[in-house]
């Protein structure tokens, strides 16, 4: 190691000093080196490989000839913001406007209730097979029409149909064997209901299917063949980043804008589910509204989120950076007894710009009268008291449960083999549960603690970064500004 004032003779830069190597003369040592290193039970799958081979001929000749191999992974880093725009609620999926696949029944964004039987198309096929005792009758078939089936003794004729993506019809072969082709459009979902995903589909093979062609429309001298007018319609199109016929947030509704992009300016034209996320705290819009969820089938399942006194399932995310993902916490209880997790609203009372315990707009019936609480809860015990509403005996079970997702308690079917909502339920202790608080693990729900005290107090400073400030976008709570 080189130090001090001389590494100027070595270099601009070289503020710590410069490490000087001084490689073997090959007049003094000739032969051959050989050396091999490697990593072990790590993602960096290091391997390195070198030789040196030197040889003197004379005392005023000499030459060395030497080699590496190195092979290694780096060490990755995917920031916040890059893994959101690679996921739907940001970003869609923009590859599928060229990815010359049918990726939808339909090419526009449905209303909330859904529009199946209205706009999305559909085939159908008659299944006519053999089911008599003759082992030696084997018929099994699919007819475009029921007048084509045989319908005497033994004999069985079944009408099915199947909704079909919208792009113009082409021969998949029928992979599925189901006597339908397209039912099963390219969008990462089982849309035909047979177990399979993606398996018929749909896609551009510059053929004139349909016969719909005016001809060599863009002079590229082949008539009706890739570009041309009319040719592959419908395969791709500006749609297809948003719409897919699914249902991809899972509330119950298909394709419709809250899960998509409704270009609101309001919204600062974000995505609107990506703005639910990052400005709502809502991860999913009206994931609690349905009671139940039917398909395009009519089949019914229970939604496990339903709650009838908030629409919408809320909670906060963060990016864990190191296992690439995100993490939810999806918020639980009613934090101020008012039916919606987190405070209705904020009124300053005070006129004093501060936050304070009882400026969150929510209220608790005491003594026949309603009655301003903390916000987020503050009562130790049912019926609330007087003596309970006082920010010096703040009770931190009654918070959300935090980013490590436990609760104080759990609970359990008092059935195990029940599986089929509703069951008979009871409310045991949660032996995984430490105290209430963001997940940082000190037992304080730190919400609300604006001036990093340690403990709640009336009259912390607000801190506007965790406000809500869409109505007007100064950076300053007002009053009527809202955040559930």
């Amino acid at each position: 190691m080189v130090l001090g004032t001389s590494t100027a003779l070595y270099g601009a830069n070289a503020h710590s000093g410069v490490v000087s190597i001084t490689s073997k003369s090959p007049a003094t040592s000739e032969g051959m080196d050989i050396s091999m290193s490697g990593s072990a039970a790590d993602d960096r799958d290091l391997y390195k490989f070198s030789s040196r081979w030197a040889h003197k001929i004379s005392d005023k000749l000499s030459f060395k000839l030497s080699g590496m191999y190195l092979q290694a992974y780096e060490w990755e880093f995917i920031s916040e913001e890059e893994y959101k725009r690679h996921k739907y609620p940001w970003a869609g999926q923009a590859e599928r406007t060229i990815d010359k696949k049918d990726n939808n029944p339909w090419g526009i964004t449905i209303g909330e209730n859904g529009a199946w039987g209205d706009n999305a198309l559909k085939d159908s096929v008659y299944h006519n097979y053999y089911t008599g005792d003759d082992e030696n009758i084997i018929y099994d078939e699919f007819l475009n029409s029921e007048g084509d089936c045989r319908i005497i003794e033994g004999y069985e004729c079944d009408l099915i149909e199947k909704y079909i993506g919208d792009g113009e019809p082409n021969n998949t072969g029928d992979p599925d064997g189901d006597g339908i082709m397209g039912e099963d459009w390219y969008n990462g979902y089982d849309d035909d209901g047979d177990g399979l995903i993606d398996e018929d589909y749909f896609y551009a093979d510059g053929i004139d299917n349909d016969g719909d062609c005016p001809g060599d429309t863009n002079g590229d001298g082949i008539v009706c063949g890739y570009g041309d007018e009319n040719v592959d319609e419908l395969i791709d199109s500006a749609a297809d980043r948003w719409t897919d016929g699914a249902d991809n947030n899972g509330n119950g509704i298909i394709d419709e804008s809250l899960e998509g992009y409704s270009n609101s300016p309001w919204k600062f034209s974000l995505p609107d589910w990506g703005y639910d996320l990052e400005f709502n705290d809502i991860i999913i819009n009206n994931g609690r509204k349905y009671a139940t969820h039917t398909d395009k089938y009519g089949n019914e399942t229970l939604n496990p989120w339903y709650n009838e006194n908030d629409a919408h399932i809320r909670g906060i995310h963060i990016y864990d950076e190191e296992n690439t993902e995100l993490l939810f916490d999806v918020f639980v209880y009613d934090l101020g007894l008012d039916g919606i997790p987190g405070d209705n609203s904020w009124d300053d009372h005070e006129g004093d710009s501060i936050f304070n315990p009882w400026e969150g707009g929510n209220y608790f019936t005491l003594n026949n009268n309603n009655t301003l609480i903390p916000s987020e809860g503050g009562c130790i015990s049912l019926p609330c008291t007087e003596d309970d509403i006082n920010p010096a005996v703040w009770n931190t079970t009654l918070f959300d449960c935090g980013l490590d997702g436990e609760c104080p308690t759990l609970l359990v079917n008092t059935d195990p083999s029940c599986i089929f909502l509703p069951c008979n339920q009871e409310e045991i202790p949660n032996p995984n549960w430490n105290s209430a608080d963001f997940g940082e693990g000190n037992g304080q729900w730190d919400n609300f603690d604006w001036d990093s005290s340690g403990s709640y107090t009336a009259g912390d400073n607000w801190d506007s970064e965790s406000w809500d400030i869409a109505n007007d976008n100064d950076g300053i709570p007002q009053i009527g500004e809202f955040n559930s």
